[in-house]
């Protein structure tokens, strides 16, 4: 993710690509990790940078058990 959204052929593009397509629901697990990428971008460091690949990991796991 950059601030302006997913990078093109980027994991989170992918994923964008694979569960949502162009239309991302307001609300929905990938709205809230794009945000959360888009507001904290200035501030990542190799710890956020781990922990939110974790936790995109979570939301793709959970998507494909809901």
């Amino acid at each position: 993710m950059s601030p302006e959204g997913p990078v093109a052929g980027s994991t989170a593009a992918w994923a964008q690509r694979v569960f949502c397509g162009a239309y991302i629901p307001k609300g929905s697990w990938f709205s809230h990790l794009q945000h959360a990428a888009m507001k904290s971008a200035p501030l990542m460091n190799p710890v956020t940078t781990v922990v939110g690949s974790i936790m995109v990991g979570v939301g793709i796991a959970g998507e494909w058990f809901t």
